[in-house]
């Protein structure tokens, strides 16, 4: 039983720890911090150590109960793809002419007003903002064909 206990106490350690380097921004922020199915997964290895700890020990109904609870741990931590994360690349069918009018600019636009347009519609197109892949994806191509020529 004390080593449950100390198995438990040094995970939640661990959390702690981890918890206040993130917050003094000593780690730097990444989705792992942010999401509780880090600790999900933490919680339910712990237990499952402590589970089988306890079951070799001949502790049966404690380690089963332990066991049973990673995996109810695990049953609610969200394991999901998110697919190719790899920039995609600009769309070449955009004339200049085109790019102008996906931006709202009129022919001739300095290199400041296209980046300072972009950004403004950037802010609500980003599909991270509600936006939609299409829209940024448009605005990125117009932007990439004003800019380079």
């Amino acid at each position: 039983m004390i080593y449950i206990l100390g198995a438990l106490l040094g995970g939640f350690a661990l959390l702690v720890w981890l918890g206040r380097k993130a917050n003094a921004g000593k780690l730097k922020p990444g989705p792992w911090i942010r999401q509780g199915g880090t600790i999900n997964a933490l919680l339910a290895l712990m237990t499952l150590i402590s589970g089988g700890m306890s079951v070799f020990r001949g502790q049966w109904i404690i380690g089963g109960a332990l066991i049973l609870l990673a995996l109810a741990f695990l049953g609610g931590t969200r394991f999901r793809y998110e697919g190719d994360k790899s920039p995609q690349p600009a769309r070449t069918d955009m004339t200049r002419a085109g790019a102008f009018k996906v931006l709202g600019l009129s022919e001739g636009a300095d290199r400041k007003t296209i980046l300072s347009t972009y950004r403004r519609l950037m802010k609500d197109a980003h599909p991270d903002l509600g936006g939609t892949k299409e829209k940024a994806a448009a605005l990125n191509a117009a932007r990439d064909i004003l800019l380079k020529s």
